[in-house]
């Protein structure tokens, strides 16, 4: 119930009629009361984070919270999380998803999925990357995996550094049937290009790739 409502409601209650002195008083001043009301309630916030202790250093104005647990730190005990920190991630778990932590729980959650992703990331650097163009050298690799796809990526290479990602993750060391595309945008005389792609994840052996060369489509 609105603080305006419960005003008025208050000063017709038992029987006062809303055109006795009191009732109109109350009618009359209710926004001045509502915003007395706020304004001391935002105050008394403000004291309260002053005043409220780091619950890791124990020192008062502790202005922060910890986005996973809530709790209360200062500026020297805060752990931040760079935006970019899980870039190649489709999306951030819930507990990599903050950008203020405190230490316990930075040291949980941010430290070792950092780790895992930048594992990750270098594997992804060395995955097995075969165009379209190339089927019939990968004709006899299996295409479980439901195709993965980027998009707005600045460069090439990151494109398709992000589809091998994106199999490292879901288990694969290659990807097959790559396709790029380009797109140029204009602002103005100034012009950017994006990139985006396709590709299939795989688990690449030798004993999968056809060896005869007659087979092979240059992919250049």
């Amino acid at each position: 119930m609105g603080l305006r409502k419960s005003i008025v409601l208050q000063a017709t209650a038992g029987g006062t009629s809303c055109t006795t002195p009191t009732a109109k008083w109350f009618i009359a001043n209710s926004f001045v009361l509502i915003t007395h009301a706020v304004f001391a309630k935002s105050v008394v916030s403000v004291f309260a984070m002053d005043h409220q202790k780091c619950e890791t250093c124990g020192k008062p104005k502790a202005q922060l919270q910890c986005g996973l647990c809530q709790a209360a730190i200062c500026k020297a005990c805060a752990q931040f999380l760079e935006p970019e920190a899980f870039a190649f991630l489709p999306k951030r778990p819930e507990a990599l998803s903050f950008d203020t932590y405190c230490g316990p729980c930075f040291d949980a959650n941010v430290t070792p999925g950092l780790l895992s992703y930048q594992q990750s990331l270098e594997q992804a650097k060395n995955v097995e990357v075969f165009n379209k163009s190339q089927s019939k050298e990968t004709r006899l690799i299996k295409r479980i995996a439901a195709p993965v796809q980027v998009q707005n990526c600045p460069d090439h290479d990151e494109a398709v550094l992000r589809l091998a990602f994106l199999a490292i993750e879901a288990g694969y060391n290659g990807i097959v049937d790559l396709e790029l595309k380009s797109q140029k945008h204009k602002n103005g005389s100034y012009q950017t290009t994006t990139w985006s792609g396709t590709a299939t994840p795989a688990q690449v052996r030798e004993n999968s790739l056809i060896k005869d060369r007659s087979f092979w489509q240059n992919p250049n």
